[in-house]
């Protein structure tokens, strides 16, 4: 199962969100990492190199490129993750399309602020256009991007 915890506005707690949802379902006894896809901050990464030893160990895994979310999600599955979190990018991107594209859950986690709404708004568009996307890929002249089962 692909959890994403995404959002196209910074600061809403997206990595939070994601390290407790692992950290739940590995005291679950469910194998579960994390894939942070923020290449420029690394935040859930930086956060795993800081965490104390004698915690439960937590896997994150840097996205390896842009365009290699599927591939990445694909190689952890192959490894025997029973659930991937997707820690999402705060931008309107290729990134965050991809995320919407492969993931079984969307958690979009907002604050109440006019700011916040605003970017939702514009969050559900693109998840519109996703959504017709995965429906009829053939519309927008792109290759599908594979979901991982």
């Amino acid at each position: 199962m692909i959890i994403a915890v995404t959002n196209l506005k910074g600061g809403v707690g997206k990595s939070t969100i994601a390290r407790n949802l692992a950290a739940y379902f590995i005291k679950q006894r469910v194998k579960t990492c994390i894939i942070d896809t923020d290449l420029e901050q690394r935040t859930t990464c930086d956060w795993q190199e800081r965490r104390d030893n004698s915690e439960v160990h937590i896997p994150v895994f840097p996205m390896t490129t842009v365009n290699a979310l599927p591939k990445d999600v694909e190689t952890h599955s192959a490894d025997g993750y029973q659930i991937i979190i997707v820690d999402g990018v705060p931008q309107m991107d290729q990134v965050a399309t991809r995320t919407m594209l492969i993931s079984d859950i969307l958690l979009i986690p907002i604050t109440p602020s006019i700011d916040d709404l605003k970017s939702f708004e514009r969050f559900l568009t693109r998840f519109e256009e996703v959504n017709i996307h995965r429906r009829h890929p053939d519309i927008f002249g792109a290759q599908q991007i594979r979901r991982t089962q």
